[in-house]
C-alpha cells in the first residue's frame, strides 16, 4: 500500500503498486475530472449488517454515475459489531491478472494511515465472496504515508485512490467500513470504481540507432490479454500500428513512439513512451602506438570526439582491456598491435578499430621525438644550426621561416614576401653569419625592394639569426628565371645555378633560345661579380652545380638541344655537362646519352677528380650499354676532361625511375650507390619483385654492380644518406606491410602511403625500421642527420593525426625528429654533406698515408706520413658546408704531426679536407 500526497488527479492516477491483494492509497486534494474511465461499474448494492448504530449508506447511486465529482457516503457510527459496506458491479466479468482501480476520500484530514485502517477492500464474483479482503493499514500492506499540510484549508476533500489486483475472477468490488476507535473514521466516501487496464510494459524505453537509415523494432511484453496500439502522440492522435512489435525501416530521425494496452475494447491508462534516438557513428580514434625496449610497458594513446575510448588486442570482437586513454599495456617483449574503439554515450562504437602499434625497438633504433604539421603548407628542406633547427615555408604566395630548438619548441616565425607570388628553394649559411633565403618571386614590393626585371626572378634575402632582414636582392631578366641550386663558393661567394628565359637585364651574356643554363656569382652582400648562360636553341634544363675542387664549376643538367654550346648532341634529351674555370668561362661542355630520352638527376666528383651522372635513360644505343628495356637507370663517368670512361645502364626488362629519382651516392673505393623504384624482376634486380620495390644497388669504380637488393614494394621516392659503417639511411613513402616492412601502417594497407625509414648495415641488411604517418596519405621530403645523433625529416602528412601533431582536419608540411633516447642501442651516422662534397677518403694515394681520431674534442691531431716534404692544408666544414677551420703548413718526409684547436667547434658533425699536392682527402669526423 503506497499513501502519497498529491496536487491533481491526473497526478495520482499515474501512482500504483500491483502485488497480490495490495490496496495503493494515494492522499491528494484539488479538483478531479469529471469523466470517469471506462470499465467503471455501473450499478451497486449496498447493505448494513449486525449491530450497527449510526450505519447508513447515502448516495449509493454517486458511485456508479459515471460522475467523478459525486459520490455515495458510507457511514459506521457503532462502537462495536456493525458493518457498513457498499458493492460496485463492473460492466465486464475481469479476469485474475486485473486489478481493480477504486477513488475514496474522506470529510477529514488524515495524518496517519491507522485512522483510516477500519476500511476494507475485497472481491466477488456474483455474490460470491472471492476471500480476498484486506484492510488498508501499513501492517499488512507495506504503506507509506505522506502527511498532507496542515495549511490545507476546510472543507477540502482527502482522496485516495485504492489499487487491488485480484487473485480470482471477479465482476464486483466491496468497500467496507467497520467501527473503530475513537480515532479512527467513521465516514469514507465512494466515488468510482473501474477494472484498469494496466499501461505497458516494453522491452526497451529507449532505443538508440548508431547511424542513419538504421531499422529498429519496438516492443511491447506486457501485460498479457491485451491489444497493444502504437501512436505519435501521448493522447489522441491516430493508431499508426496494431501489435506488441512494431517495425522501424530506415530511420533517419529521432522520435517519440506511444504505446497503449486495450481489453474489453477500452484503454483507461497512461501510454507507454519508447524513445528512438538516432545517433552519428563516433569517428575512428586517432591512435599513437609506442616504442619501447623489450620487457617495458607501453603508453598508448587514442581520441575521437565526444567518445570514450575501449582497448582491444583485436580489429574484431574480443573482450576490452580497458578504457582509459592513455592505456598503459603489460610488459611486451615482442611487436603487438593493440586496438581502439570508440564509444558514445549512447552506446554507438565507431565502425572501425584503429591500431595503435607497440614496436620493441632494435639496437640503435630511434623514436619520434617531437612532430609539427603546418596546414596548407609546403617545407623545403631545413637548415640545421647549432642551437636548433630552421624550417623554410610556403605559404598563400609568402615565404615563412620557423625556428624550432633541438627539442621542437617554436623559438620564432618570420614571414617574408611582396604582393605578388614568391618562393623559398634553399636555406644555406650566410659566409658571414646568418641566413640566406634564397628562392623566386614576382614581386616588386613589401619586402622585395630591389625592384623585379620582369616575371620570376631570382630572389635572395640575408636575415640575421633572428631573422630580421639585412638584405635582399633580385636577379634575372624580363622572363622567367628557375633558381635550381645554390653553393658557397672557395672564395666565400655564392654561386647560383639558375634556368633563364631571358635575354636583358642581369642576364648579359645573351640567350641561346627558350630555357639556357645561367651561372651567376655574387659576393657576400650579393652584389653580382660575373654571370654566364650556356645552352642552345631549345631547352636546357639545369639540375644541379658543383664546386671542383682544383677550381672551377661543373653545371649538370639535360639539353634537347642540337646546337649553340651543344656540339655533340645524341638524340631526344640528353645529360649535358659544363665545365668552367672560376670565372665561368666555358672549358668544355660534353652530350651523353642516345637517340631516346635521358634524364640526369645527380652528378659527383670522385676523390679522383672523376665525375660520376646519374639518371635514367629510355635509349638503347649511342653511349648507353647494357640497355634493359622501357626505362634503365644510366651512370656515366667522365674524366677530369670530360672524356668518358665508361657508361651503363642498369635495370630489368620493365620501368626503372618510376615514380621517383635516382639517388645516386659515393662508396667505397671510387664505387657508387644507386637507389630508385623498380617495377622489374629480371636483368640487374636477382630479386623477386612484385610491385615497385626500391631498388638499391653497389657498383665500384669501373660501373660493375657489386651487390642489390630489392627492399619492399609499393614505394616512392624519398632520400638516402650514407652513414658510419658503410651502411644507409633510408626514407622513403610505402603503402606495404609485408615483407621488410616490419611496422604496421597508419591508414589502409596499400591504400596510403606512410614515411618507412630504415637503416642498413654495409652488406644491405635492415638493422631498423619504423613507419611514421596519419590515417591519410604521407608522402616523404627529405632526410637530414643532426649533431645531437638524431635524425631531421620532412614530407608531407595527409591528415593531422596518427603520429602527425597539428590542427585536426587535412594536413601540409610535416617537420618531425627521430632520435635513439629509449635506451635500446646507439644509432650513430655520419655527416649528410651533400653528395658533390664528400669524397672518398679511403682512396688514397701511396704519398700520403693518415690517422687521426674520431670523435674528436677540443683538439684534432692528424698524423700526416709524406714520401717527401711538401706543403698540407687543412680545412674543416661544418654540415652546411661552410668552412670553419683552416691551417697550412709545409712537412718534412717521414711522419708528421697536425695539431688545430677546435675548442670554438660546437659538438656535431664535420668534414675535413687534406689537401697534399694535386689530391684531395675527406675525412668525416664527430666532435663531442
Amino acid at each position: 500500500m503506497l499513501i502519497q500526497t498529491t496536487q491533481n488527479y491526473m497526478e495520482m492516477k499515474k501512482l500504483t503498486l500491483s502485488v497480490s491483494m495490495l490496496l495503493c492509497l494515494i492522499f491528494f486534494s484539488g479538483n478531479v475530472q469529471a469523466q470517469v474511465p471506462c470499465l467503471s461499474a455501473n450499478s451497486q448494492t449496498n447493505s448494513v449488517s449486525g449491530i450497527c448504530f449510526g450505519c447508513s449508506v447515502t448516495n449509493p447511486g454517486n458511485a456508479v454515475d459515471n460522475s467523478t465529482t459525486s459520490f455515495s457516503v458510507l457511514t459506521n457510527m457503532s462502537p462495536q459489531l456493525g458493518n457498513t459496506e457498499q458493492k460496485v458491479r463492473f460492466p465486464v466479468t475481469g479476469q485474475a491478472v486485473d486489478s481493480i482501480r477504486i477513488l475514496i476520500s474522506f470529510s477529514s484530514q488524515i495524518s496517519n494511515v491507522a485512522f483510516i485502517s477500519n476500511v476494507f477492500v475485497a472481491t466477488y464474483i456474483g455474490n460470491t465472496y472471492n476471500n480476498d479482503q484486506v484492510a488498508i493499514t501499513s501492517a499488512n500492506a507495506n504503506l507509506r504515508i505522506l502527511i498532507p499540510s496542515p495549511n490545507f484549508p476546510p472543507p477540502d476533500l482527502r482522496f485516495a485512490i485504492v489499487t487491488i489486483k485480484a487473485s480470482q475472477a471477479f465482476d464486483r468490488a466491496q468497500i467496507m467500513i467497520k467501527p473503530g476507535t475513537d480515532l479512527q473514521t467513521q465516514h469514507v466516501n465512494v466515488h468510482y470504481a473501474y477494472i484498469v487496464v494496466p499501461s505497458p510494459t516494453v522491452a526497451a524505453k529507449v532505443i538508440n540507432l548508431c547511424g542513419y537509415g538504421k531499422n529498429a523494432t519496438l516492443k511491447a511484453t506486457n501485460p498479457t490479454g491485451v491489444t497493444f496500439k502504437w501512436y505519435l502522440q501521448p493522447t489522441g492522435g491516430l493508431t499508426v500500428h496494431t501489435g506488441s512489435s512494431y517495425y522501424l525501416s530506415s530511420v533517419t530521425q529521432s522520435k517519440t513512439y506511444y504505446v497503449e494496452s486495450t481489453k474489453y475494447g477500452c484503454a483507461n491508462s497512461p501510454r507507454t513512451p519508447v524513445s528512438v534516438n538516432v545517433s552519428n557513428i563516433p569517428d575512428a580514434p586517432v591512435c599513437k602506438g609506442d616504442y619501447i625496449c623489450s620487457g617495458e610497458s607501453a603508453t598508448i594513446y587514442a581520441s575521437s570526439p565526444g567518445s570514450a575510448i575501449n582497448w582491444y588486442t583485436q580489429s574484431t570482437g574480443g573482450i576490452a582491456l580497458g578504457s582509459n586513454s592513455p592505456y598503459t599495456t603489460i610488459p611486451l617483449t615482442y611487436n603487438k598491435i593493440y586496438y581502439a574503439e570508440a564509444i558514445n554515450r549512447v552506446g554507438c562504437k565507431s565502425q572501425d578499430r584503429s591500431p595503435a602499434p607497440v614496436t620493441i625497438l632494435k639496437k640503435g633504433q630511434p623514436i619520434m621525438k617531437w612532430s609539427h604539421g603546418l596546414a596548407n603548407k609546403q617545407a623545403i628542406k631545413p637548415l640545421i644550426t647549432n642551437d636548433g633547427y630552421i624550417v623554410g615555408i610556403n605559404y598563400n604566395g609568402n615565404i615563412e621561416l620557423i625556428k624550432y630548438d633541438t627539442d621542437g619548441n617554436q623559438l620564432w616565425l618570420r614571414i617574408y614576401g611582396g604582393s605578388q607570388d614568391d618562393k623559398i628553394s634553399y636555406l644555406i649559411q650566410a659566409v658571414d653569419g646568418g641566413i640566406i633565403i634564397a628562392g623566386t618571386t614576382k614581386s616588386s614590393d613589401g619586402d622585395i625592394t630591389d625592384g623585379n626585371n620582369g616575371e620570376y626572378d631570382i630572389f635572395l634575402l640575408k636575415v640575421d639569426d633572428n631573422g630580421n632582414q639585412q638584405w635582399n636582392k633580385t636577379y634575372g631578366g624580363s622572363k622567367n628565371e628557375e633558381l635550381i641550386d645554390i653553393i658557397v663558393t672557395p672564395e666565400n661567394n655564392y654561386l647560383i645555378g639558375s634556368n633563364t628565359f631571358s635575354n636583358n637585364g642581369d642576364v648579359t651574356d645573351g640567350n641561346n633560345g627558350a630555357s639556357d643554363y645561367w651561372l651567376l656569382e655574387i659576393d657576400a652582400f650579393g652584389n653580382k661579380i660575373w654571370n654566364k648562360t650556356f645552352g642552345g636553341s631549345n631547352d636546357d634544363k639545369l639540375v644541379k652545380v658543383c664546386s671542383v675542387p682544383n677550381g672551377g664549376y661543373i653545371a649538370a643538367g639535360n639539353s634537347i638541344s642540337t646546337n649553340g654550346d651543344i656540339t655533340d648532341h645524341k638524340g631526344a634529351e640528353d645529360f649535358w655537362i659544363v665545365k668552367t674555370n672560376n670565372s665561368g668561362t666555358k672549358q668544355w661542355a660534353k652530350s651523353l646519352g642516345g637517340s631516346k630520352e635521358e634524364e640526369l638527376t645527380n652528378v659527383l666528383i670522385m676523390a679522383d677528380g672523376t665525375y660520376l651522372l646519374g639518371g635514367m635513360t629510355q635509349s638503347s644505343n649511342g653511349d648507353i650499354l647494357n640497355y634493359h628495356g622501357v626505362q634503365d637507370c644510366f651512370v656515366a663517368k667522365l674524366d677530369k676532361s670530360g672524356n668518358k670512361i665508361w657508361a651503363k645502364a642498369y635495370g630489368g626488362s620493365d620501368v626503372e625511375f618510376s615514380y621517383s629519382k635516382v639517388i645516386l651516392l659515393p662508396a667505397a673505393s671510387g664505387g657508387f650507390t644507386m637507389a630508385t623504384v623498380s617495377s622489374s624482376d629480371d636483368g640487374d634486380i636477382n630479386a623477386s619483385n612484385s610491385f615497385e620495390g626500391l631498388w638499391i644497388f653497389r657498383a665500384n669504380s669501373l660501373g660493375i654492380i657489386t651487390s642489390s637488393r630489392v627492399y619492399a614494394s609499393a614505394v616512392i621516392s624519398g632520400d638516402i644518406l650514407n652513414i658510419s659503417g658503410g651502411g644507409l639511411l633510408v626514407g622513403v613513402a610505402t603503402r606495404e606491410n609485408i615483407t621488410d616492412v616490419t611496422t604496421p601502417p597508419h591508414g589502409p594497407e596499400f591504400l596510403f602511403y606512410d614515411h618507412w625509414i630504415f637503416q642498413t648495415d654495409q652488406y644491405g641488411n635492415i638493422v631498423w625500421d619504423g613507419t611514421y604517418g596519419s590515417s591519410y596519405e604521407d608522402f616523404f621530403g627529405t632526410i637530414q642527420t643532426t649533431p645531437d645523433g638524431g635524425i631531421l625529416l620532412t614530407g608531407t602528412g595527409g591528415r593531422f593525426d596518427g603520429d602527425i601533431n597539428g590542427p585536426a582536419g587535412f594536413g601540409g608540411a610535416w617537420i618531425y625528429k627521430l632520435k635513439d633516447d629509449a635506451g635500446c642501442g646507439s644509432f650513430r651516422t655520419t655527416s649528410s654533406f651533400e653528395s658533390n662534397d664528400v669524397m672518398d677518403a679511403t682512396n688514397t694515394a701511396p704519398s700520403l698515408n693518415i690517422a687521426y681520431p674520431n670523435p674528436f674534442s677540443d683538439k684534432l691531431n692528424l698524423k700526416v706520413n709524406l714520401e717527401a716534404e711538401a706543403t698540407v692544408a687543412v680545412k674543416i666544414y661544418n654540415e652546411q658546408g661552410l668552412e670553419v677551420s683552416s691551417f697550412n703548413g709545409n712537412y718534412g718526409k717521414g711522419d708528421n704531426e697536425i695539431n688545430m684547436n677546435t675548442s670554438e667547434l660546437k659538438a656535431g658533425l664535420y668534414l675535413c679536407k687534406i689537401v697534399h699536392s694535386d689530391k684531395t682527402y675527406s675525412l668525416k669526423l664527430v666532435k663531442y
